[in-house]
């Protein structure tokens, strides 16, 4: 069970982490656009300018209220971090302001209480001293190494580390972070704050994953933080359906489709892997769309409905072309016709509210081939039949 739980807060912690980011970079961006956000490069989070690191973000979340001691475990794996900055460029780390955030309470006449940002009473020298104390008194193991690191900096180090920390604690928890981006963003899309930021965190956690797998530049500049608010608030004003940015990179499962009808309509003509392979990912986008679309109740009285029906009867027109006169002929010409008809599908645009992606479109075709609706070899509908068993 405590496995169970240690599991669950660290899950929560690094959510919270990529949450809380998302809050204090749509603050930053208010007042520094030009700056970029980064996420376990410098630090758990970290704000750069120009490339250099301006502010160094611990992050610490509590599932259970609690105080956090001049001995705690939190405070020294922190300092031990930042005291590394210090060793490696001090020149640098003097400009730097390093922030531990916590959802914990600073125990009253601690170092942390001293040190707190929005604190009359903050005393650099006092909380050096406790620092001191703590660190030559204490006897925790898992605490020493960071301890005797502390002990061993010079008398300028130990002023410089106290100085550049600043303390924010009974932190906002993950669920209060996530309504005070809502309520941050309220005037940008009145009436839909939560569906915003749904969307919003969705591209946001997405983004995340590429930084830290490298397939992205891990400093993500404030401005294309705020350019992606646009666009998705835009959608609400305009009328538009919001669009799931991650779904757009999000790959079907392995496997995906393999049993289904749609795939085995493809398998009739004889398509290609490649074709075979984007009839699939535009079915899973499309389907993964739609379905949120519904489960967040955007889609207007049978709007679904009509759009399937309008693209159902411009197959049957280019069905009923392209189909034409092929009694008698061979196989071969028959799967052509229908590689044919599968080839216009996936040109035909029809926008659904406001949404023009191709992917909508040619993955709505292939979930009406999924319902047997639409087909595209000539005998589709012969050709299932005789494949019920099968």
């Amino acid at each position: 069970m405590a496995d169970k739980h240690s599991a669950a807060d660290s899950y929560l912690g690094y959510l919270y982490q990529g949450r809380y980011a998302l809050l204090r970079a749509l603050l930053e961006s208010r007042q520094h656009p030009t700056r970029s956000v980064s996420i376990e490069k410098f630090d758990d989070v970290a704000f750069q300018d120009g490339g250099d690191p301006i502010e160094l973000i611990q992050l610490k979340h509590h599932g259970t209220p609690g105080e956090i001691t001049d001995f705690s475990v939190d405070l020294w794996r922190t300092l031990s971090i930042w005291m590394d900055r210090i060793e490696a460029d001090p020149n640098s780390a003097s400009e730097t302001r390093c922030i531990l955030l916590t959802t914990a309470s600073a125990a009253e006449g601690s170092v942390l209480a001293c040190l707190r940002e929005h604190s009359e009473d903050r005393d650099e020298v006092a909380a050096l001293s406790k620092l001191i104390s703590a660190a030559e008194s204490s006897t925790n193991k898992t605490t020493k190494a960071s301890r005797e690191k502390f002990l061993a900096l010079t008398e300028p180090q130990r002023v410089l580390l106290v100085s550049m920390i600043w303390v924010f604690d009974n932190a906002p928890n993950i669920i209060d972070v996530r309504t005070e981006i809502e309520e941050l963003l309220h005037y940008s899309a009145s009436g839909h704050a939560g569906t915003l930021v749904a969307y919003l965190e969705g591209w946001w956690f997405n983004r995340i994953v590429l930084a830290l797998t490298g397939e992205a530049e891990n400093s993500i500049p404030l401005a294309s933080i705020e350019q992606m608010v646009f666009e998705i608030s835009d959608g609400f004003k305009v009328g538009a359906l919001p669009l799931d940015n991650a779904i757009e990179t999000t790959a079907p499962p392995s496997g995906f489709g393999d049993d289904r009808v749609f795939t085995k309509q493809l398998g009739f003509i004889a398509v290609s892997n490649t074709t075979r392979t984007a009839a699939i990912r535009d079915f899973y986008r499309a389907y993964s769309q739609r379905s949120r679309w519904v489960r967040e109740s955007l889609l207007l009285d049978e709007e679904a409905e009509k759009y399937d029906r309008t693209l159902q009867e411009a197959w049957a027109h280019e069905y009923a072309a392209i189909c034409e006169d092929v009694d008698g002929t061979d196989e071969p010409t028959k799967c052509q016709k229908g590689r044919d008809l599968l080839r216009w599908a996936n040109r035909y645009i029809r926008p659904l509210r406001g949404r023009d992606e191709p992917w909508i479109s040619s993955g709505t075709f292939q979930m009406l081939s999924d319902v047997k609706k639409v087909g595209w070899h000539p005998d589709y509908q012969s050709k299932l039949d005789e494949s019920k068993g099968e």
